[in-house]
């Protein structure tokens, strides 16, 4: 539904490595067809259909996580980057297209990494950069912390901080 076969394809793509992991959470009439194409390219110890979750245990698998994709379509009417946010709160990066409510909230090279909408090569291409050029995932990291720490103040809720990030382009 949000793009997650171009990020199943964008994984493929990546340098064979055998630690690196995929793990799709969430609902969706894609999962299914995920399932599938984890069958059929032999990719069941690598990538994992989770489907959905009960919402305490999002937060444990964002912390597990070295980074968090939403690979949202153009097509798609993404309202929030609700996952973006709950990905910061933890101190994980993210990677999402560089379209819609994404650039207010992912801020390109400081907290994550924006790639043009609906281009399986450039989001492969951001994976791999993120994955393999010093000092980036590190950056990116404490960006996401920063990021995380000033959507943990009392005084922010999920609200509050949607109008922070749309009215002045970053959290205060």
């Amino acid at each position: 539904d949000k793009g997650v076969l171009d990020l199943f394809h964008a994984f493929r793509k990546l340098n064979p490595r055998p630690d690196l992991q995929l793990r799709f959470v969430g609902n969706g009439s894609a999962n299914d067809k995920l399932r599938q194409l984890v069958r059929q390219h032999r990719l069941q110890d690598r990538v994992e259909v989770l489907g959905p979750v009960e919402f305490e245990s999002v937060f444990a698998h964002l912390k597990q996580a070295t980074v968090l994709v939403t690979p949202s379509q153009s097509r798609f009417p993404e309202g929030f980057c609700k996952s973006a946010m709950e990905a910061f709160y933890v101190g994980t990066p993210v990677i999402a297209p560089n379209y819609g409510p994404f650039p207010y909230m992912v801020k390109h090279e400081e907290n994550g990494l924006l790639y043009p909408p609906d281009d399986v090569a450039a989001l492969a291409q951001a994976l791999q950069r993120y994955l393999e050029e010093d000092g980036l995932r590190s950056r990116l990291e404490q960006g996401a912390r920063r990021w995380g720490e000033i959507f943990m103040k009392p005084a922010t809720t999920f609200a509050n901080a949607i109008d922070r990030v749309f009215s002045q382009g970053q959290p205060r």
